[in-house]
């Protein structure tokens, strides 16, 4: 469900490796629901990095939004262009 090897996944939780389970591997956890951000996160970032990062796993929950952005890229459309032409500055 993670799109990782099952003895990868193994070892990342058992600590077994040199590979931390850092927000890399968390964000694929929230990305496929399989971890929802409210059950992991207690709302207190130690940084702006942190913080950022909190926001964008609550994007990747969304799946009604996913989906929309899923509909731009089909119609052929730049997404991040599409965001700039209707949403200058952001």
């Amino acid at each position: 469900m993670v799109d990782m090897q099952r003895s990868h996944l193994c070892a990342l939780l058992n600590k077994s490796t040199d590979r931390k389970f850092s927000a890399y591997y968390l964000f694929k956890f929230i990305q496929r629901g399989i971890i929802k951000v409210s059950e992991i996160y207690d709302k207190e970032a130690e940084n702006d990095r942190e913080v950022k990062f909190w926001e964008m796993a609550k994007e990747a929950e969304n799946l009604k939004l996913l989906g929309k952005i899923a509909r731009i890229r089909e119609q052929g459309h730049d997404v991040d262009k599409f965001l700039e032409l209707h949403f200058p500055g952001i």
